[in-house]
């Protein structure tokens, strides 16, 4: 009866660790912000390739000046971003970005219209302003 006892306290100490591991793992995950990266580039390149853009934000990390052609906070925006920039003609990856607080309230903000919206001109709107105001 002993044994029972204690597998039975060991099984609810397990149950009570992983519920608060998962807990704690998906609040990690919900403070990412998702960049769509258009390129790398040199100084040089920079300046050329940005002729060609109307609305980005760069940063520049190791000598290199990576360009950003939208942001989301919200994964289930990603894929109607990189959609609408794919069918702009531009080749997107995305990564993972660091943003200061203020930024991710406005990105926030605009995400809640941007999952009520499929209107490709709002979507372009939102972005745009996303990126007038952002600083990465």
């Amino acid at each position: 009866m002993n044994n029972i006892k204690r597998v039975f306290l060991a099984l609810l100490i397990s149950f009570f660790i992983g519920f608060f591991l998962i807990k704690n793992y998906k609040n990690i995950n919900k403070d990412i912000t998702y960049g769509f990266v258009y390129g790398e580039y040199s100084k040089e390149n920079f300046d050329k390739e940005t002729l060609k853009l109307s609305n980005y934000i760069y940063k520049i990390e190791d000598n290199k000046y990576i360009i950003y052609l939208g942001i989301t906070r919200n994964e289930k925006n990603i894929e109607k971003i990189k959609g609408f920039l794919e069918k702009k003609g531009y080749s997107i990856s995305v990564r993972d970005i660091k943003v200061n607080e203020e930024f991710k309230e406005l990105i926030e903000s605009c995400d809640k219209l941007l999952e009520k919206t499929n209107d490709e001109n709002l979507v372009e709107k939102i972005e745009n302003k996303i990126l007038e105001y952002g600083v990465i």
